[in-house]
């Protein structure tokens, strides 16, 4: 778990300031969410994760070493921001599908 919150931590502060606030609040979830991946599913599974945002869930878990597919179409109102794309390349740039 340590190592998730590392990883966690890292990511929250290269996030858009616009977007910390929700993930700071949301961290001890998010957190978890990723720990029971790591319990339950070897590093090197495959993870969809259908509705995925822009939380950096997926972007840890693709850290850890799982292949990851993200399926959203970022249609909600919290994603209408120009911050949204430079979270996106960040996906992409870590090999998130």
């Amino acid at each position: 778990m340590q190592e998730i919150s590392r990883l966690f931590d890292h990511e929250l502060a290269n996030y858009p300031e616009t977007y910390r606030p929700i993930l700071t609040a949301n961290r001890s979830r998010l957190i978890w969410q990723v720990s029971q991946i790591v319990e339950n599913i070897a590093p090197g599974g495959q993870l969809l994760d259908i509705g995925a945002g822009i939380v950096p869930f997926m972007l840890i878990c693709r850290k850890l070493g799982y292949a990851v597919t993200i399926i959203d179409d970022l249609g909600d109102s919290t994603y209408q921001n120009p911050d949204r794309d430079r979270v996106m390349e960040r996906f992409a740039k870590a090999g998130v599908r």
